[in-house]
């Protein structure tokens, strides 16, 4: 214990001499030392060698070090590089003044770097190291003595720094704020190790982060500027911003022509890390990753994807190509897509109401703004408005171009009912051939819409409806439509519909038709509906509702306007209240209303059209219900929208091939129409066509049940003694049809 004792005591003693040893020489060589001398061949020793103007107003040494107050160093032109506060340099100043740049330790506080990048693609620093005259030598010989060939570092420390960077050329600005850097055994000729923080800003064109929070360590080697040879292995880079931690690992070799190797993985990725950056509606994905391997080639200015993968929400997508960037950027990807939509709807907040579910995954190559390729679906469920449910919805989509597309065999449920379909397109050039084929029990467009068939009425608008005016000329009406016009054929047959305006069984439509656009113009071909019993709800909404309604339904909408202007409905109650007992009046005018509202029970419509230059000629046109039945013949010139038909009318449900007394010629336009109506002269011969002659017409019947009684004739006996017939000379009254303007004005 006693030795140990003694050794201890004469450590202590040993340590104290030469710490007083050291503290003396220090404060010698601190006031001693000729440091005016010193700084004066320092300041011309840096400016000899970097060929700038260089500025230090204060330097002290010791044993410790030399430490410089305020530098500054700048360019040949005037233009300021590079500031410093303080400058801590851990080695003798003789050694320095020999020309030996091996330091032990390097300590800068409040460092102000600026490095710019003309338009030439020269650096402002290129100035200070340049040899002057003609005989400036090469790259190869420049590095093969340049004064930093020894230069190392053991430890370099900046801390309150600043660095700048503005590319001029490239509208580019970059900045790394509170910058503290730490750097281990640093050298151009060998790897050394740095760790960073920092707030990063960047600026390019309209784009701009601010304060980025940013942090990671590097290995790296110089390779003695020689750049090809140069490399950077990131152990690990942290990015950290509205609650997402990026986590980035990765190589980069050749930083000329740089490949990168990176693999980055995200928690908590959210919206929030991108506000303020990108404009994207709300989501959190969780757990994100990707996988890069990628090359630069500055002379093409292209990256090359060798691989990438990016997953997230039990999805990835994967491929390889490149891209381009310039003014028009161009891409050449091949990429492979696995998805599972479950997940996106509750991820991503634009996507909730679309209730997404099942699989979808895709081959596909994407080249010069084209697609080609193969995309299925696997149970695919999602919810749309105004159609409602779609599930089990299994397709193989095979994309030779965006101009060339075929769906084999999609079938599916909607809201539960199963269908099946087919399509193709193919764009060439003029225009498009679109050719389907849909089958379907049953096909219910909005979910929680009403049972099939319900009451008309529940549907009737509080006021009375109308077409809706349309003066917009008919290459206004095809603005905003991206296709080009189509050839459309195929079929579709449904045994129940259920749409939001239109209801019907045993619905069959055909298409055969060219040039078809939302105007109609110029549209030729074939179109054809027909349907078993079904309901209108809102005969204006649907005439209007797009274009192939339109083209179905408006002759029945331009039918009802007209029945409407004509009081026809109201024509009848008079007639009733003229030839029936005053007992009976009361009931026969609560049976027929006076208008024909926007909603219709009928028993079958059937609409056969033929188009040529956007002008259509109803091959035939029919409509049964218990209120009223007509057929119509004629044109509909959607380009002028004028209208030639002819209408041939009746109350009640009356065949087709039935006797229609009720004559109306129709014109004017599709959303203005006018025209006369003639009518058979007699209270009798009226009753005897629409009553005797057609024993189906139930609601006049219904209307005019006492006129029998009146006459003390039974339906029987009437029909046995006959009456005056179209056939035995029609005489009728001409009735002039007031325009809608005149409409207006006697309101």
């Amino acid at each position: 214990m006693k030795f140990i004792r003694i050794s201890l005591r004469t450590l202590l003693y040993a340590v104290g001499a030469v710490a007083l040893l050291l503290l003396t020489g220090d404060l010698a060589l601190r006031y001693l030392l000729p440091t005016e001398g010193v700084q004066k061949k320092i300041v011309s020793f840096l400016a000899q060698k970097t060929k700038g103007e260089v500025s230090i107003k204060n330097i002290a040494a010791g044993l410790t070090g030399i430490h410089l107050d305020n530098i500054s160093i700048k360019a040949p032109g005037g233009a300021e590089i590079l500031q410093a506060k303080s400058v801590l340099v851990k080695i003798f100043p003789f050694k320095l003044l020999q020309g030996d740049v091996d330091f032990n330790d390097v300590s800068i506080d409040g460092l102000k770097l600026y490095i710019v990048r003309d338009t030439n693609g020269i650096f402002n620093f290129e100035q200070l190291f340049s040899a002057e005259g003609k005989n400036a030598k090469s790259p190869d010989e420049e590095r093969k003595d340049p004064f930093w060939k020894d230069l190392s570092v053991k430890r370099l420390q900046l801390r309150h720094c600043e660095i700048y960077y503005d590319d001029l050329g490239k509208n580019l600005k970059l900045s790394l704020k509170t910058l503290f850097l730490d750097v281990h055994n640093f050298s151009f000729s060998a790897p050394f190790r740095l760790s960073v923080n920092t707030l990063l800003d960047y600026e390019r064109n309209s784009f701009k982060l601010e304060n980025l929070p940013l942090g990671f360590t590097v290995r790296s080697d110089l390779a003695m500027t020689n750049w090809h040879n140069a490399f950077a292995e990131i152990d690990q880079l942290t990015v950290e911003r509205g609650g997402t931690l990026l986590k980035i690992n990765g190589s980069v070799t050749d930083f000329i022509s740089p490949n990168m190797q990176i693999s980055a993985q995200s928690d908590n990725f959210s919206s929030e890390a991108l506000n303020g950056i990108f404009n994207t509606p709300a989501f959190y994905l969780g757990d994100a990753g990707l996988e890069l391997n990628a090359a630069y080639n500055p002379s093409l200015g292209k990256i090359i994807f060798n691989s990438f993968n990016v997953s997230a929400l039990n999805s990835a997508i994967s491929g390889k190509g490149g891209i381009i960037l310039d003014d028009k950027p161009s891409y050449s990807l091949d990429i492979k897509i696995a998805l599972a939509l479950a997940g996106f709807s509750k991820a991503i907040s634009v996507l909730g109401k679309y209730l997404l579910d099942g699989f979808v995954s895709a081959s596909l190559k994407l080249s010069g703004g084209d697609i080609r390729g193969r995309l299925s679906t696997q149970n695919l469920g999602f919810f749309y408005d105004g159609a409602g449910t779609f599930s089990d919805v299994n397709a193989i989509t095979e994309i030779k171009t965006l101009k060339n597309i075929t769906i084999n065999n999609l079938s599916g449920r909607l809201n539960g009912n199963a269908f099946k379909t087919a399509l193709t397109y193919l764009d060439n050039g003029q225009n498009a051939d679109v050719n389907f084929n849909l089958q379907a029990d049953k096909i219910l467009l909005k979910q929680g819409s009403s049972s099939m068939l319900d009451s008309a009425s529940e549907y009737e608008p509080d006021t009375e409806p109308v077409l809706a005016e349309d003066s917009t000329p008919a290459s206004d009406k095809d603005k905003g439509w991206f296709l080009p016009p189509l050839n459309i054929k195929g079929t579709a047959k449904v045994a129940a519909l259920e749409a939001p305006y239109f209801n019907a069984y045993d619905v069959n439509f055909k298409a055969d038709v060219i040039n078809f656009k939302p105007s109609l113009a110029g549209i030729s071909g074939h179109f054809s509906l027909n349907t078993g019993t079904g309901v209108i709800k809102d005969l204006y909404r649907l005439t209007n509702a797009n274009a192939l309604t339109k083209v179905l339904f408006v002759s029945l909408g331009v039918v009802s306007k007209l029945i409407n202007s004509l009081d026809v409905l109201s024509l009848l109650n008079t007639l009733a209240a003229a030839i029936l007992p005053v007992d009976k009046q009361a009931q026969a005018l609560e049976t027929l209303p006076d208008k024909i509202s926007g909603s219709l029970n009928y028993d079958s419509f059937d609409m056969d059209l033929n188009f040529k230059d956007g002008v259509s000629n109803i091959k035939k046109g029919s409509f049964i219900s218990s209120l009223i039945s007509f057929n119509l013949e004629g044109n509909m010139n959607f380009n002028s929208r004028a209208i030639d038909m002819a209408l041939n009318a009746a109350p009640g449900r009356i065949s087709e091939n039935g006797i229609m007394p009720l004559k109306i010629k129709v014109g004017g336009t599709i959303e203005n129409p006018d025209g006369k109506m003639s009518m058979l002269s007699s209270a009798t011969s009226l009753i005897s066509q629409t009553i005797f002659k057609n024993p189906g017409s139930r609601l006049v019947k219904k209307s005019l049940n006492g006129v029998l009684g009146i006459f003390g004739l039974k339906s029987e006996d009437k029909r046995n003694k006959g009456t005056s017939s179209a056939s035995e000379g029609e005489d009728f009254i001409p009735i002039e049809i007031p325009s809608s303007d005149e409409e207006s004005a006697a309101k």
